[in-house]
């Protein structure tokens, strides 16, 4: 996951329709641990969170006042965009996040997330079954946004699932084999269906609460450990889709590697 989402280069400013939107966190509020050992810790983002900086709340706030995890450094291993939830890896030691960075540079790490693509699947798409997306990603002069650019943009590869039709929308499982900023929101727009609540790349009539897309599988294969964590919806009640355990079945079924 060094991003759909962006990788660890300066973060530019967000998408501008949600910069002030309130975090949607109550005072009791505590962050919630996937996985925690000797050198990585790994955390399940609430949507609209910066992750640090000058923010009255951040995911490392969050972490170091309310888990009181020993860290002289905040070290991030992959990046999630401000209005994302889910998977994110911090390192707890100059080698815990240096092994981990390793892996995302390296394209040795399976990042699936979870994505309710506006309106109904085309008819030529199947349920569970693959679309690969290869358009090039290039940057904007002068802009936070990403475009597709077929000729200067960087190579860039997703496969996105369809799942089933929610509301008349559409459920993606989406697996990233690169890592451009803003990827899975450029890629599921080409093909018809920008991410609901996507005020950047989406349509501003949505009246959801916030962009669905949600980080939701990592595996990460240390050489003397493989490390796989889900980031449950259950604990994000913001995502407007109820999994049945077939739908489990299937998503864990397609994101076996």
């Amino acid at each position: 996951m060094s991003s759909d989402e962006g990788s660890l280069k300066p973060r530019k400013s967000g998408d501008e329709s949600t910069e002030m939107r309130t975090p949607p966190l109550p005072q009791t509020y505590r962050i919630s641990v996937l996985y925690d050992d000797e050198e990585i810790i790994i955390v399940n983002k609430p949507y609209d969170i910066r992750i640090d900086g000058d923010f009255p709340i951040t995911v490392e706030k969050l972490v170091r006042n309310g888990l009181s995890i020993p860290m002289d450094k905040f070290r991030l291993c992959n990046q999630l965009d401000y209005s994302t939830s889910g998977i994110l890896v911090l390192g707890k030691s100059k080698s815990g996040a240096r092994n981990c960075n390793k892996l995302f540079s390296e394209r040795k790490t399976s990042k699936y997330y979870l994505a309710i693509g506006t309106g109904r699947s085309q008819p030529e798409y199947e349920f569970g079954k693959v679309i690969k997306i290869n358009e090039k990603i290039a940057e904007i002069k002068d802009d936070f946004r990403m475009e597709i650019d077929p000729e200067s943009g960087l190579e860039s590869e997703t496969h996105a699932y369809p799942i089933k039709t929610v509301d008349n929308n559409t459920l993606f499982l989406v697996k990233i084999l690169t890592g451009r900023r803003h990827q899975i929101r450029l890629h599921l727009r080409h093909i018809g269906h920008p991410i609901v609540g996507d005020a950047t790349y989406g349509t501003r009539e949505s009246d959801t609460n916030r962009m669905m897309l949600h980080a939701w599988k990592l595996r990460l294969p240390f050489p003397n450990k493989n490390v796989t964590v889900t980031a449950p919806l259950g604990e994000d009640e913001g995502f407007a889709v109820r999994l049945t355990d077939e739908d489990m079945c299937l998503l864990h079924s397609l994101s076996q590697d």
